[in-house]
C-alpha cells in the first residue's frame, strides 16, 4: 500500500509504504528494524506494528524504492512483501514457514522415543532445521550491534549444549542416567526455548 505525501520544504516527495513483515516475531525485533532502515539514505520515519507485523516507511520515492526497501528487510530475514494498494491485508503469504512447521513435527515424532528409541533423535533434526531462520536475524543483529531475541536464543542454545550435564529437566521426566536420554532432554530443552 502507498500513500503519497506532499512536503512543502525541500522539493521531497515523501511516500508511505506499508510492508507484511512475517518474519516479525516479537518487539525486540522493532529496534532491529529501525536501525536497518533509518540510516538508508530517503527514509524518513519507519514504524513498527508488531501485533499485525506490519512495517510502515515514510520514504522519499525519489531516492529509495519499494523493493530497495524490500530487500533490506528480506536480507534481515523478515520475509517481507509490499502490501498491495488498497488491501487491507495481504493474505498471499500467512502460512508459518516451512521450517517451523518441519521442526514442529520432527519434535512431536521425537516424543514417540518411548515407543521406538531412534526417534529420541528427531529432536536434534528439529533444532537443525528450526535454526535456519533464526541465524540470518541474528546476524543482522550483530552487525548493527543490537542484542535482540535471536541473538539471545543462539547463545541460550549453545551454551547449554555445550554443558557438560543436566540442571533442570524442562519436560519433567526425571533425570536419566543415559548419555543419549541427557542430549534429548538438552534438544527439548533448546527447542522449548525457542
Amino acid at each position: 500500500m502507498v500513500a503519497n505525501i506532499n512536503n512543502n520544504g525541500g522539493g521531497k516527495k515523501l511516500q508511505k509504504s506499508y510492508f507484511d513483515a512475517l518474519g516479525i516475531c516479537c518487539s525486540s525485533e522493532v529496534q532491529l528494524i529501525e536501525k536497518i532502515l533509518k540510516p538508508l539514505e530517503g527514509v524518513d520515519d519507519v514504524s513498527v506494528v508488531v501485533p499485525s507485523r506490519t512495517v510502515i516507511v515514510l520514504h522519499d520515492a525519489l531516492l529509495i524504492s519499494q523493493l530497495q526497501i524490500l530487500k533490506v528487510l528480506n536480507q534481515a530475514g523478515l520475509e517481507a512483501n509490499v502490501r498491495a494498494y488498497g488491501e487491507g491485508k495481504n493474505y498471499r503469504k500467512k502460512w508459518p514457514s516451512p521450517f517451523a512447521v518441519i521442526c514442529g513435527v520432527l519434535l512431536l515424532l521425537s516424543f514417540l522415543k518411548y515407543v521406538y528409541h531412534p526417534f529420541q533423535w528427531l529432536a536434534i533434526a528439529a533444532v537443525a532445521v528450526g535454526i535456519f531462520p533464526i541465524i540470518p536475524k541474528a546476524i543482522t543483529s550483530l552487525r548493527n550491534l543490537t542484542l535482540d531475541i535471536n541473538i539471545l536464543m543462539l547463545i541460550a542454545g549453545f551454551l547449554r549444549e555445550s554443558q557438560n550435564e543436566v540442571f533442570t529437566d524442562p519436560l519433567g521426566l526425571g533425570s536419566l542416567g543415559s548419555k543419549e536420554t541427557r542430549t534429548i532432554n538438552r534438544t527439548h530443552h533448546f527447542v522449548a526455548l525457542a
